[in-house]
């Protein structure tokens, strides 16, 4: 689901998005991942491909395996002249929070 203020983004926990010092059997979604699908997520809502992300405060609270659904949700927070503030929850398909927070995006001129 995408609107100007909210996006919602499913994904697989594929290897490559799984930490790698672990054994295959034990890897799980990595925090760099979750945060670059929160900036996929927002991405779909912004549309135009015009902004970055400056800043973000992600926490990652439980871990997911290689296989596993995860969903994101952004919700659009605040906006302030060309920088939003977006809210974003992580959770596996059975409802734990993986990993919730902010993600801050300015617009390129």
């Amino acid at each position: 689901m995408t609107t100007a203020d909210t996006a919602t983004l499913r994904a697989t926990v594929t290897p490559e998005l799984a930490t790698t010092h672990l054994p295959a059997e034990r890897a799980v979604l990595m925090t760099p991942s979750i945060i670059g699908l929160a900036e996929l997520c927002v991405a779909q809502a912004e549309g135009d491909g015009r902004w970055e992300s400056v800043a973000t405060s992600l926490r990652h609270r439980a871990g997911l395996r290689t296989g596993e659904q995860v969903t994101l949700t952004a919700v659009r927070h605040e906006a302030s002249g060309d920088t939003v503030r977006w809210q974003i929850e992580a959770r596996g398909a059975d409802g734990t929070l993986i990993g919730d927070g902010a993600l801050e995006r300015r617009r390129l001129a």
